[in-house]
């Protein structure tokens, strides 16, 4: 089994369901064999499908009995409101989505002091979300975290998008459409996630 990274935030609507979603995608158009894991039933609901196997383009969207599979890399979408001590003990590390807006750190402090008691669990890294490129407060926050968390912050911020915010999309749908402003930013974070490989 490849790299199990979880994606986590004890923030709802930070974003976290849709990097799970879209970073799946993104990496498995870069080759990169990808199983994701609908701990809560909100991935499977953006993503359009029913529980269970589902296999769309060459991405298996399966469930937490599945997470044996083989894969490159096995997306977790971890529900702020099923972290637990067993779950977080099946990754192999985490992204933490932080929303670029007022509260956003301190729902991101939470997540680091529920992470730091899992001492094996590393930090793959921190992503900067729905930040708004007309709003200064987005810069400043993310220069902040660069400033306390320089070996962690991702390069890739995911803007606010219309597309992202879509209920559901379908795999297909970014291949016959071409590729969005918000799917060339996940592409970008993936790159990063492939760099870290080596």
């Amino acid at each position: 089994m490849g790299k199990v990274l979880g994606i986590i935030s004890f923030k709802k609507g930070s974003g976290k369901t849709t990097t799970a979603a879209y970073l799946s995608a993104a990496l498995r158009v870069l080759n990169r064999k990808v199983v994701s894991v609908d701990l809560g039933g909100g991935l499977s609901e953006k993503l359009g499908v029913s529980e269970g196997v589902v296999e769309v383009e060459g991405i298996s969207w399966w469930h937490q009995e599945h997470l044996g599979a083989e894969a490159d890399y096995v997306i977790v979408d971890l529900p702020y409101h099923s972290i637990s001590d067993e779950i977080l003990s099946q990754l192999d590390s985490v992204i933490i989505p932080v929303e670029a807006r007022r509260g956003g750190l301190q729902h991101f402090n939470s997540t680091l002091l529920t992470l730091q008691e899992h001492e094996d669990l590393l930090i793959e890294g921190i992503l900067l979300s729905q930040a708004d490129a007309h709003n200064d407060f987005a810069a400043q926050m993310g220069k902040d975290l660069e400033e306390y968390f320089p070996d962690f912050i991702f390069k890739s911020v995911i803007s606010r998008n219309f597309y992202l915010s879509k209920e559901a999309f379908n795999v297909l749908d970014v291949r016959k459409q071409g590729w969005h402003s918000g799917f060339v930013e996940f592409l970008a974070l993936a790159n990063e996630l492939i760099e870290h490989e080596h």
